[in-house]
Parts: structure tokens; sequence; C-alpha cells
């Protein structure tokens, strides 16, 4: 399993990837110039990874929630991430 560190990293790997050859893409089809490219991947990245981050936060969060839901009634919050991070769940 990914810990946060390791995720957050891959994330914004893959999102820094995917954001270039989307600017790869636009700089073959004309749509943007090739020294614009590189401000495009910038801004784009400025304007999609709080958004990315935001979603990622919530299902962590409705996670948490849910599994807190399905606790015995008093577990602490110590219980509810050792429920997480148990296999079972």
């Amino acid at each position: 399993m990914l810990d946060y560190a390791r995720f957050t990293l891959l994330i914004g790997s893959v999102l820094r990837w995917g954001l270039s050859v989307l600017a790869g893409y636009l700089v073959s089809t004309g749509a943007l110039t090739s020294d614009k490219a590189a401000e495009f991947t910038a801004a784009a990245i400025t304007l999609v990874l709080p958004l990315a981050w935001s979603l990622y936060q919530k299902a962590k969060d409705r996670k948490k929630f849910e599994v807190a839901l399905a606790l015995p009634r008093g577990a602490t919050e110590a219980d509810v991430k050792a429920a997480i991070a148990s296999p079972k769940l």
C-alpha cells in the first residue's frame, strides 16, 4: 500500500506528465506555440493541483467517516485510524 508521501508524489508526477502530453498535443495541432507550452503546463498545474488535492482530501475524509460509523459507539479517533489501516476494510 502507498503511504501518504509516495501517493502525493505519484499524483504530482502523473498530473505533470498528463499536462505535458496535452501541451505537446496542442503545440502539434498549432493551438499553442512551443514557447507558451511551458507556461501552459505551469498554469494548468496551478489550477488543477488544488482541485485534485481537494478531491483526494474529501475521499479520504469520507472513508474515515464511513469507518467511524461502522465502529461501535464510543470508538476513539485512534480506533478509526487503526480500522482504516487494517487490511479487513
